[in-house]
């Protein structure tokens, strides 16, 4: 017996991307805490490790009930998604896979709006996803700047961050969105109008002035889903 898919609503284009993205944030801060390890003599970054570390049930608390909900509104809809990745490796093709089944649910429809709330929430999941890696991963670079390792993932995540950014203005350009959503996208748009340098993140200093910047951030994300949600 096959499924009957319905029409994607706009507010679930956006969220059942976005919600696959914020499944993320603990699996893949776990899995970058894998890859580091300090060496004799780097006692910084040993120190940094371990308060890291102990970090992570704040992650899995905000992660906590995300795909049971993507789950539970994915069948609704008549979509098959994978089941829920345990590790960083898995996640990858898991998110891949999730916003590929998305996309095409947005598609059928062939309707702009929902096409442009389908990229809006991709960006803003890229977005939190982005932001909530960085938090450790900045932090831990402050403890090794010269580690290469660290200094590759940075670049690729303040990469990453700014370019959903982009993508995430040019999504929320469409008139269907409400005003409340516009004006939203208007305070995150000009924290970004001159940003800090997050792949220089090294410093105690620079730390203070991204962790300033990134707390501004946050909410705002946050806020956009809740008023996406309101409809």
């Amino acid at each position: 017996m096959t499924t009957q898919v319905r029409a994607l609503s706009m507010r679930d284009a956006y969220f059942l991307t976005y919600l696959a993205a914020c499944i993320g944030p603990p699996l893949v801060v776990r899995g970058l805490l894998g890859f580091v390890s300090a060496k004799p003599g780097q006692d910084a970054l040993a120190h940094a490790l371990e308060f890291a570390t102990k970090t992570l049930p704040l992650y899995d608390q905000k992660a906590q009930g995300t795909y049971r909900l993507l789950l539970e509104t994915t069948t609704e809809y008549g979509l098959v998604i994978p089941a829920e990745p345990t590790t960083a490796t898995p996640y990858e093709s898991f998110l891949q896979t999730v916003r590929s089944v998305v996309s095409r649910a947005a598609s059928a429809k062939q309707d702009p709006a929902v096409s442009a709330a389908y990229q809006a929430g991709t960006a803003s999941g890229d977005m939190h996803l982005s932001l909530y890696v960085g938090r450790t991963l900045f932090y831990l670079r402050c403890s090794a700047p010269e580690d290469n390792l660290l200094a590759t993932a940075a670049g690729n995540v303040a990469r990453t961050l700014f370019a959903a950014q982009k993508r995430l203005a040019e999504a929320l350009r469409s008139p269907a969105w409400p005003a409340a959503v516009v004006e939203i996208a208007s305070k995150i748009d000009a924290l970004f109008i001159s940003p800090p340098d997050a792949a220089q993140v090294q410093s105690s200093s620079t730390h203070a002035e991204y962790s300033a910047w990134e707390r501004k951030v946050l909410p705002l994300l946050d806020a956009l889903s809740v008023t996406v949600a309101r409809g």
